[in-house]
């Protein structure tokens, strides 16, 4: 095992929200989940660019604070080497392992690059009667086992499913990453009525390595009902992903 990050010091917090807990990981996701420090606060994290790893879904950056190096994760971008940036709404992973990349951060900031056109979208902004990417209508068949529910199901009742285990067959039909150090899709399934908002739901992950949008998916986590993270992020209903893998209609 090789470690890459060796940390005296740490960005101090610059906003309060707090990161939460993480999930456990979970045999055949698409690859591991990240766990943040308990306790761990939203902040920043500066300094010039001297390596930088890209894959489909992110890019790893080697920073040089002027103090140490440290490592960031942002949604994927071209950052030369040499390049100073600054990565904001950064969560801090400690014993990370990527999977896509085969190698093991003693610690990493998930975040978003300062001024990336992400940084201020809100993950439900543009949702509307949840089609399918080609414009056929969704359909997909229910998941199947005890915590099988369907997306109307949960969103009928929120509070009967609150920390409660849910497994949810979708088609992604919206996928916002490096928000707040998070990933955010929403799922459709056939179920539900556009007028009252019960055909959508709001996925949360820290996946490094998710499928794209169109792609039919089974989602395990527990329900969160009345989720706060700050910075007027707040939803009445969300799934907090332990597992997501890829699936059939």
């Amino acid at each position: 095992m090789i470690a890459l990050v060796s940390c005296a010091k740490r960005p101090a917090p610059v906003e309060a929200e707090d990161a939460g807990a993480m999930p456990s990981s979970s045999a055949r996701v698409l690859d591991e989940v990240p766990r943040p420090t308990p306790g761990a606060k939203v902040t920043s994290v500066s300094g010039v660019v001297v390596e930088s790893l890209s894959l489909p879904s992110y890019t790893y950056l080697n920073l040089d604070t002027g103090q140490e190096k440290v490592w960031a994760a942002v949604p994927r971008a071209e950052v030369p080497v040499g390049e100073r940036v600054t990565v904001t709404r950064a969560v801090l992973m400690t014993a990370y392992r990527s999977a896509a990349l085969g190698r093991d951060f003693d610690e990493v900031y998930f975040g978003v690059l300062a001024g990336a056109p992400s940084s201020g979208r809100d993950p439900h902004a543009g949702m509307s009667a949840a089609p399918s990417p080609s414009g056929a209508p969704v359909k997909v068949e229910r998941a199947s086992g005890p915590n099988a529910k369907t997306i109307e199901e949960i969103a009928r009742a929120p509070k009967a499913h609150d920390g409660k285990p849910v497994a949810v067959r979708g088609v992604i039909v919206k996928l916002n990453r490096g928000i707040m150090g998070k990933t955010w899709l929403h799922l459709a399934d056939g179920t539900g009525s556009a007028s009252d908002k019960t055909n959508d739901l709001l996925v949360t992950t820290l996946l490094d390595s998710l499928p794209k949008v169109g792609d039919t998916v089974l989602v395990r986590g527990k329900v969160a009902t009345d989720k706060d993270f700050g910075s007027g992020y707040k939803y009445a209903v969300l799934v907090e992903a332990e597992a997501i893998e890829p699936a059939t209609r």
